[in-house]
């Protein structure tokens, strides 16, 4: 179903636009809402949060809206208010970087789980919106169009952030898995 015959469905009250909004675009209000808080509790909730904002909101988008990034919007703000209005990232680059250096020569192996912290230190260190472009393209599997259309850029745009992200992160994480990179 397109964008514009879920909005004039919801206009007309039918109770099926919201289950096809929800089916829709479920995944990109997850992804979005892991991106911004970086808990899976706490982007479910906000994901929740988030649709049913847009569910209340959705009869009054104008019909040749694109639903993707008026919902990813609504959805930002639910995370943001979910993680309380803290940035979500507790380490910059070099702290990361150098967290795995200093974890790697303190140790001859790693105690398991922690390549996983490490990653997701690296990953938190990002910007919200290489998070959320990561995110989107690998837990949405979206393709740079959405992307770009959920985030309101242009795909070359987008295209480019998430190259960048994907090189910060290598950069941090490759002394972890150094036969692998």
């Amino acid at each position: 179903m397109e964008d514009s015959d879920i909005i004039s469905q919801a206009r007309a009250g039918s109770k099926g636009a919201y289950r096809e909004l929800l089916r829709k675009y479920s995944g990109l209000a997850l992804a979005v809402a892991y991106a911004r808080t970086g808990r899976k509790d706490m982007a479910q909730q906000a994901a929740t949060n988030g649709l049913v904002e847009a569910a209340r909101e959705l009869a009054a988008l104008p019909d040749a809206a694109p639903i993707a990034p008026w919902l990813a919007s609504i959805v930002r703000s639910a995370a943001v208010k979910q993680r309380g209005g803290a940035r979500r990232g507790s380490f910059t680059f070099e702290e990361a970087k150098n967290k795995v250096q200093r974890v790697l020569a303190e140790s001859d192996s790693l105690a398991p789980g922690m390549k996983n912290e490490l990653v997701l230190a690296a990953f938190g260190a990002l910007s919200d919106e290489a998070r959320e472009a990561l995110c989107l393209r690998h837990l949405y599997s979206s393709d740079y169009g959405n992307i770009a259309s959920a985030m309101t850029a242009e795909a070359g745009d987008t295209d480019k952030l998430i190259a960048g992200a994907r090189e910060q992160l290598a950069e941090v994480v490759e002394p972890l898995f150094p036969s692998r990179l």
